[in-house]
């Protein structure tokens, strides 16, 4: 999964098989009602996805992200049909995030750059 995000960071379009296997590794786990992290990680890796002019690569990419969709829709319904909360967990008032520490939301990204503006809002 970090490798795929790691060569979509380039825009190579020669990354996008390398997504595509690793949307099936997802796809065939998706029963797993925690595989929301995947799916997240592996939507941002497309979405960092920048292509040249003269490939014709966005169109797969569009069609990476209809699965995706899918996958996300699959992944709620598992998590309401087995009574999993659709939040994530998020500190308790007690227990401050840190500006570095691990965003709440299970994006792997620091809280500085993810939900800290939002949350002071």
């Amino acid at each position: 999964m970090l490798a795929t995000m790691f060569l979509s960071t380039y825009g190579d379009p020669d990354t996008l098989p390398a997504v595509r296997r690793t949307l099936d590794r997802v796809r065939s786990g998706a029963n797993d009602p925690l595989a929301d992290d995947s799916i997240r990680e592996l939507e941002r890796a497309i979405d960092e996805l920048e292509f040249d002019e003269d490939v014709d690569a966005g169109k797969t990419a569009e069609e990476l992200r209809r699965e995706i969709e899918d996958l996300r829709h699959e992944n709620a319904r598992l998590r309401e049909e087995i009574g999993l909360s659709g939040e994530p967990y998020r500190k308790g008032a007690s227990e401050k995030l840190g500006r570095n520490d691990p965003c709440w939301c299970g994006s792997g990204r620091k809280y500085k750059r993810c939900h800290l503006k939002s949350d002071q809002s």
